[in-house]
């Protein structure tokens, strides 16, 4: 996790994505025989990347937070560009907040996961200066081996 810059304060803006989503938990994802977010990025590969434009974005969201990072949330895979193919699609809205941006470079999916664990013991640093808001964080996805992850932060 050498690779994985400090994180810098982002302002965002709120904006809208259209996808899929699935409801989950950490405990269900760290078993390889429940874990749904896999399986919601191949459906996402399936039915969606083939038909994006050039100018949609990628992203994932994490929202609706039961609680806090153990608790149920919802995970998004989505696109930001609407297009003719995208009807099927059901749309959640980012807001716009308080961020921090992390970002790291490696293969997917091992950059995710490794970055998400960076995030997580950032947070339960007892020095950490910021804490989490649980309102909606989310996933740039500049290539296929650049991920920005921003946490929304009070």
């Amino acid at each position: 996790m050498d690779n994985i810059a400090t994180p810098i304060e982002y302002e965002c803006s709120a904006f809208t994505v259209y996808g899929f989503n699935i409801r989950t938990n950490n405990r269900t994802e760290a078993d390889v025989g429940t874990a749904k977010i896999g399986q919601l990025w191949q459906r996402f590969g399936y039915e969606v990347a083939p038909k994006m434009s050039s100018q949609s974005s990628v992203y994932g969201i994490y929202t609706n937070y039961e609680a806090d990072m153990h608790g149920e949330y919802d995970v998004w895979a989505g696109i930001t560009e609407i297009n003719e193919h995208a009807n099927a699609l059901e749309k959640t809205n980012v807001p716009a907040g308080r961020y921090l941006k992390f970002s790291h470079h490696g293969e997917i999916p091992n950059v995710i996961i490794e970055l998400w664990q960076h995030i997580w013991a950032y947070f339960t640093d007892p020095n950490c200066s910021y804490e989490r808001a649980y309102t909606a964080d989310y996933e740039f996805y500049y290539s296929a081996t650049h991920v920005d992850l921003f946490i929304a932060i009070k």
